[in-house]
This record gives structure tokens, C-alpha cells and sequence, in this order.
């Protein structure tokens, strides 16, 4: 028989485990294209999404089609990029940051995206997976 602590630990120990999985599954599965939007969300809209929205209010629904999260991309401008926003990339640390500034004020702004393969550090995997966060030059 467990003591009472014991089974304290191990009841919040489970619950945990239980929400993990939850949260794992959820995760696994797309939303819905139809989701309740309120208010507070609606900085993330487009303007014809804030009409929506601003209609369904008035109609007394919320209602409103709303697109996915993975939509909703941070996009990074070489040409302006400070090393913080390089840093938010994925898989460029600021060293790398720092040689893609340098780069830049070497050979003055990017003239494609395709340019930045010519940081050392950065190789055609790499800029695979930095190239879906970079705005078109």
C-alpha cells in the first residue's frame, strides 16, 4: 500500500503524462477550416478576416473561417535583418549571424536569396531550411 504522499506523487506524476499525450495527439491532428475566432484574435487577421469577424459580431455568431497557424510565418528581410531577427532563423546562431552581417556590409545588400550560400557556414541544406522564413528580394 502507498502512503498518502506517494500517491499524491504519483496522481500528479499520471495527470502530467495524460496532458503530455493530449497535447501530443492534438498536435497530430489538422483543425478544423471552420473555428470559433473571438475578439482578442483578431490581430492575426487579414483585413477581409476582420470584416468577417466584424459581421459575425453583428450577426451574433463567431463563426469565421480562419487559417492554419503554420500560415502565419515570420519573414526576414536579408537586406534590412539586424542579428537578432537572423537569429530567429532556424539553425543560424549569432555567429552566424554576425557573418551573414558582415557578408553584407562586405558585398553590400543580397541581390537574390539565393546569395546567401555564399556565407561561409551556410551550404545548400542549410538554405533549404532557412529559405521558407526569407522575404523575396
Amino acid at each position: 500500500m502507498l502512503r498518502r504522499r506517494d500517491q499524491v506523487t504519483l496522481g500528479v506524476l499520471c495527470s502530467l503524462a495524460f496532458m503530455i499525450a493530449l497535447g501530443h495527439i492534438a498536435r497530430q491532428q489538422p483543425l478544423p477550416k471552420e473555428t470559433a475566432v473571438f475578439p482578442d484574435y483578431a490581430f492575426i487577421l487579414t483585413g477581409a478576416e476582420r470584416a468577417a469577424i466584424e459581421q459575425a459580431q453583428a450577426d451574433g455568431t463567431y463563426a469565421v473561417p480562419l487559417r492554419y497557424e503554420s500560415d502565419y510565418r515570420y519573414m526576414v528581410d536579408l537586406n534590412s535583418a539586424g542579428k537578432d531577427e537572423l537569429c530567429v532563423l532556424p539553425e543560424i546562431g549569432p555567429a552566424l549571424a554576425q557573418r551573414i552581417l558582415d557578408y553584407r556590409a562586405e558585398h553590400g545588400p543580397f541581390r537574390s536569396c539565393e546569395d546567401l550560400m555564399n556565407v561561409k557556414g551556410i551550404g545548400e541544406k542549410k538554405f533549404a531550411k532557412i529559405r521558407p522564413y526569407l522575404k523575396e528580394i
